[in-house]
């Protein structure tokens, strides 16, 4: 039943961080005006990563963003305070997975690296915290009759 409540879980996380990340690459390709196709490439780009090209900097800006945002997703789905970095390096594990096969190749970006680390730590830390301040914390009623 555990393993259950468990896949479900990262498989909802999963499916809406790169939901998260389409949606999100919409936002610069359509600011560097680039063809709308990019919007499928773009989360998945680590070849042409950081700042160099309109192309690199949007898939710097996706990335990026979809990791802080995917704080709130941990809180509400996680719900646990102990198990967010695991599903954090699990979902880090994964879309380095998928990006690698869609891009045919192994990210070598030192760019997208550091991204990766940080934005892995950021979500094994931060939704952490949040659970543990908002739901472990939370005031307990005594009843005193």
């Amino acid at each position: 039943e555990l393993s259950k409540t468990i896949l479900l879980k990262l498989a909802i996380i999963f499916v809406c961080f790169e939901g998260l990340l389409f949606l999100i690459a919409i936002i610069p390709v359509a600011s560097y005006r680039l063809p709308y196709y990019q919007v499928f490439w773009t989360p998945f780009l680590f070849d042409e990563y950081g700042t160099q090209s309109p192309n690199a900097q949007a898939a710097l800006i996706t990335l990026s963003s979809g990791y802080i945002i995917a704080a709130a997703l941990f809180f509400f789905v996680v719900h646990a305070t102990r198990k967010c970095w695991d599903y954090a390096i699990t979902l880090t594990l994964f879309h380095l997975a998928v990006s690698c096969i869609v891009r045919l190749n192994f990210p070598i970006s030192w760019a997208w690296w550091v991204t990766v680390v940080v934005g892995t730590l950021y979500l094994a830390i931060v939704p952490e915290l949040l659970c543990y301040w908002l739901v472990d914390m939370r005031h307990i009623k005594v009843d005193h009759s």
